[in-house]
């Protein structure tokens, strides 16, 4: 089986748009593409309003996907230790912990490269953080949750809901293709 890499070319504006409209659309694409039929009264979906968003990643994408969340009433946090203190509030974004972003987030949204020290940032530990129920969004890279630790997040209701827009798996099978 050949797999394609998922590697779109966006602006930034664009893939923040992209971000949030999966943020929007998630109980629609879970009630459609895991049980193949609409059940209207199963699957009514999450009002955003008030509800928390942790931005992992605050840059330029971070801050596009931060100023849709402020325009629906959403509560926007964010941690990136070379964010600049001054854009975040001037968009009306708190910087936080990590520790805080993770216990405090109804949906935490992904943007940051695969390094060192983001690899597998998502696992056991810091799903054990997380507010029952959390969305997670991962526009960022594949290999920043530990995907074996996120499928028990699921199976615990920790996670309810993933948008994963690439896979580790993928990555290394298609660098595997093209040799």
């Amino acid at each position: 089986m050949k797999h394609l890499p998922c590697n779109l070319r966006m602006a930034s504006s664009e893939e923040g748009q992209h971000t949030f409209s999966i943020m929007m659309s998630s109980h629609v694409l879970n009630n459609v593409s895991c049980i193949g039929k609409w059940q209207r009264n199963k699957y009514v979906g999450v009002s955003l309003v008030g509800k928390t968003l942790a931005i992992l990643g605050f840059g330029k994408v971070g801050s596009e996907v931060a100023r849709r969340a402020k325009g629906l009433g959403m509560h926007v946090i964010a941690h990136d230790p070379y964010a600049s203190a001054d854009r975040a509030h001037a968009i009306g974004v708190e910087l936080v912990s990590m520790e805080d972003a993770l216990t405090t987030a109804d949906f935490i949204s992904l943007h940051m490269p695969l390094t060192p020290a983001t690899n597998k940032m998502l696992n056991d530990e810091t799903f054990a953080k997380m507010k029952k129920g959390v969305r997670i969004i991962n526009v960022a890279r594949g290999g920043v949750i530990d995907e074996d630790a996120l499928v028990r997040a699921l199976d615990s209701g920790i996670v309810a809901q993933v948008c994963l827009i690439l896979l580790v798996y993928i990555l290394f099978s298609f660098h595997a293709d093209i040799r």
